[in-house]
């Protein structure tokens, strides 16, 4: 997939859903998520996850005043505008 959401710093995602009162299975019920999913994220068998995905973690995590940029960056493979999809295709 050439545009990712990806982790910048799993041991802030860790050590900001501890300081948010959550544990991981917590959150993840609480987000409609697999506890693997943000598991897979902190110990680093995943680095990248959906737009989706993300925003369900900052919408719980938004109490502490975190923000997309403090725990997430986009990466675009992409090589140019041409190959980027048609406006609405992608997720």
């Amino acid at each position: 997939m050439p545009i990712q959401v990806k982790i910048k710093d799993r041991a802030k995602l860790a050590e900001l859903i501890y300081k948010s009162g959550y544990t991981i299975r917590s959150l993840a019920r609480e987000s409609n998520m697999a506890d693997s999913t943000i598991q897979f994220l902190i110990d680093g068998r995943r680095t990248n996850c959906s737009p989706k995905t993300a925003k369900a973690i900052l919408e719980k995590l938004e109490s502490a005043g975190v923000n997309f940029d403090d725990l997430f960056f986009v990466e675009n493979t992409y090589k140019s505008q041409n190959e980027l999809p048609p406006t609405g295709t992608e997720g």
